[in-house]
């Protein structure tokens, strides 16, 4: 017998969840790691990273870089600027 497949979430459950997500993954607890952390925020976000637990974080530091947009528009509006922050940190992070 087959496991029954999982039920679609309706609209309106689907935009609960997306209602609670920013602040579920900005709650979430992290493992010890000893290096730096980069995290590349919309702006909307990086405004109030400071209330969340990314700054307490068992981390060897945190390096914040804002980006311009909110959650969805920093991804599609502007992504032509985050994906140049990312290959800038990634050519910082590897020496040529």
């Amino acid at each position: 017998a087959r496991a029954p497949r999982p039920q679609a979430a309706s609209p309106i459950e689907g935009r609960r969840r997306l209602e609670h997500y920013p602040r579920m993954l900005m709650g979430h607890r992290l493992d010890p790691y000893p290096g730096r952390v980069t995290l590349l925020l919309p702006e909307e976000a990086h405004e109030s990273v400071e209330e969340t637990s990314w700054t307490t974080a068992p981390t060897g530091g945190i390096d914040i870089h804002p980006l311009p947009g909110d959650h969805l528009s920093y991804i599609r509006e502007y992504a032509a600027t985050a994906a140049a922050k990312l290959r800038e940190l990634i050519e910082q992070a590897i020496p040529c």
